[in-house]
């Protein structure tokens, strides 16, 4: 009977996570998920018991929505709380593909141009400087500059 009892209060907790995690990502609630991914990051066990009673698909696909239709806008401010919005949603979904030997497809991904795709795909491999293309040498110049021009502060 207790047994019983705890396995309903697990599928709850399940549920309750499952469904808040797809309205904050509904409503764009960035922080908030934040908050909430960072904690489960954190704790391990949560993620199993999150897929004891779900599909991956089910709970990281719609933060892999988030992230592949990430937009910073410059009236926001601050680069800081965006780059850990986007890297503790990104570290939950981190989590999840290396605990449990996930793909992009497990994931719900059907699209190749989507941005944890292309991580998961190509992101431990090197490239050579003339193969990548000119947003992406456009990218890599600006995190060169962001990292090492003393100048700019």
């Amino acid at each position: 009977m207790v047994m019983w009892v705890h396995a309903i209060s697990l599928g709850t907790y399940h549920t309750d996570t499952h469904q808040m995690i797809g309205r904050l990502c509904a409503n764009k609630e960035t922080m908030s998920l934040k908050l909430l991914c960072s904690q489960l990051a954190q704790k391990p066990l949560s993620l199993d018991v999150m897929l004891l009673f779900g599909k991956p698909a089910a709970i990281l696909h719609p933060l892999c929505e988030v992230l592949d239709n990430w937009r910073y806008d410059e009236d926001q401010g601050e680069y800081q709380p965006v780059y850990e919005e986007f890297g503790a949603i990104l570290l939950l979904i981190l989590a999840f593909v290396y605990r449990y030997n996930l793909s992009a497809v497990d994931l719900g991904i059907r699209s190749s141009d989507s941005f944890v795709a292309k991580l998961l795909n190509h992101g431990p491999l090197s490239r050579p400087l003339d193969e990548l293309t000119d947003s992406e040498k456009e990218h890599l110049d600006g995190w060169i500059v962001g990292l090492f021009d003393t100048e700019t502060g």
